[in-house]
């Protein structure tokens, strides 16, 4: 199952927005459900993408071949870099669409995440890669690594909840639309940080999670 939804909030930009479901709709064979975001004092123009692990997975055999897929997974993130801008520019035109209304929302001032959906607690609005960079060379490396590490950021998120006491508070770095941050590094990392209080608040520890691939 992709679970594949497209979140939104009062003031995002609707012709990209329907442009964003069409592609993905068009990449995975499965219309995603559309979600509504609580609004926020501010900013509210934003749009999720949000599909599982699973269903990155199936979005990036779309763009790369399944062949480039297996080997990322294996290889260096060195040796596949150079491939990426190859590989997006033969990718056709159901990425070149998603490009499109991606690039279409980011001109509309819209906050773009490329997620997963995660009930955080606090503010709900899910986990991902904010889009600051709306090239298909950025937008296929991201989905590329979402791809990659999907299953371990969503098993690392579980872990680290399950092991938290009600008392405890948690404080994830966020994205601007306040969605929980996975940070993409040049070096093909992804990284999650938050900052953990065990003890009524008194004493405060950075946990930072970092997938990292051999170079």
């Amino acid at each position: 199952m992709t679970g594949a939804q497209i979140a939104v909030a009062v003031g995002s930009p609707r012709e990209a927005v329907a442009e964003i479901s069409l592609a993905i709709e068009d990449l995975i064979n499965e219309s995603p459900q559309p979600v509504r975001l609580a609004d926020l004092a501010g900013p509210n123009e934003t749009v999720q993408i949000l599909l599982s692990p699973e269903g990155w997975l199936i979005v990036a055999a779309g763009i790369f071949t399944t062949e480039l897929v297996k080997e990322a997974a294996k290889s260096t993130w060195k040796a596949i870099a150079p491939k990426i801008g190859s590989a997006v520019s033969a990718a056709g035109d159901r990425f070149l669409r998603l490009v499109r209304g991606i690039s279409s929302a980011r001109m509309a001032n819209a906050t773009v995440i490329l997620g997963f959906p995660r009930c955080m607690r606090g503010v709900q609005r899910h986990i991902g890669v904010e889009v600051v960079d709306p090239s298909p060379e950025e937008i296929g490396k991201v989905i590329l690594l979402m791809a990659i590490h999907g299953d371990e950021i969503t098993s690392r998120l579980d872990e680290w909840q399950s092991n938290f006491e009600p008392s405890v508070g948690e404080f994830y770095d966020r994205n601007p639309d306040c969605s929980v941050k996975i940070i993409v590094t040049e070096e093909g990392d992804m990284l999650i940080r938050a900052t953990v209080s065990r003890d009524h608040f008194v004493t405060k520890e950075v946990v930072e999670y970092r997938l990292s691939r051999e170079r």
